[in-house]
């Protein structure tokens, strides 16, 4: 059941970029999603406190929080698009984009604390969804889409961090892959991750 409600969401990130981009199709455009659809601490790891903190704006409008509960935004104002989707918490879903003139961007950082249960080398795995378009760019005209996840191992230099964009030029990726930090661990040691999901459209 959660890896079907991780694909349907997933596919309705992707619809909702294409559909910007299907508004105005003599107009430069961008859109751009990034997610996380789940984490998993394996055997060794137990997760708890979830901390957010939530940014997504376009010229008209923009929504900020910070709190224990993952804020759901949703601006659509035409030429300009930022959601951030709290339908699957406590993982976080990020949405922008932009046709002409307009730009939005969407960010959530989520941290939350471990627990090892035991002893060994710990694997944190987060699977990600992301996608990045720019579309119908022509001669003088310039369009930007980036989506970004990063998780980091808070007091250490254990850091891992993906970027997917178009800078300037026409393209379209999206995937689904997963981002794992390693690292050893004893019974009842704790710490903090730290994970970065971010889409931007201009």
């Amino acid at each position: 059941m959660l890896n079907h409600l991780i694909k349907y969401a997933g596919t309705i990130a992707l619809i909702a970029g294409a559909n910007l981009l299907s508004t105005q199709a003599h107009a430069a455009a961008a859109a751009a999603t990034a997610g996380i659809f789940g984490i998993d601490g394996g055997s060794l790891l137990t997760f708890s406190n979830d901390q957010y903190l939530s940014d997504a704006s376009t010229p008209l409008h923009s929504g900020f929080n910070a709190s224990s509960s993952l804020q759901n935004y949703f601006f659509n104002d035409t030429p300009s698009f930022a959601s951030i989707d709290n339908s699957l918490a406590p993982a976080p879903q990020t949405s922008a984009g932009a046709v002409g003139n307009g730009s939005g961007s969407a960010s959530v950082l989520w941290s939350f604390d471990w627990v090892a249960t035991g002893n060994g080398t710990a694997t944190f795995d987060a699977e990600y969804l992301y996608s990045a378009t720019v579309a119908n760019l022509v001669s003088g005209e310039t369009g930007i889409a980036s989506a970004s996840v990063s998780a980091v191992l808070e007091g250490t230099q254990n850091k891992k961090d993906v970027l997917f964009y178009f800078n300037n030029q026409n393209g379209n990726t999206f995937g689904d892959e997963h981002l794992t930090l390693n690292f050893d661990v004893v019974a009842g040691q704790t710490g903090t991750i730290s994970i970065t999901v971010a889409s931007n459209a201009i």
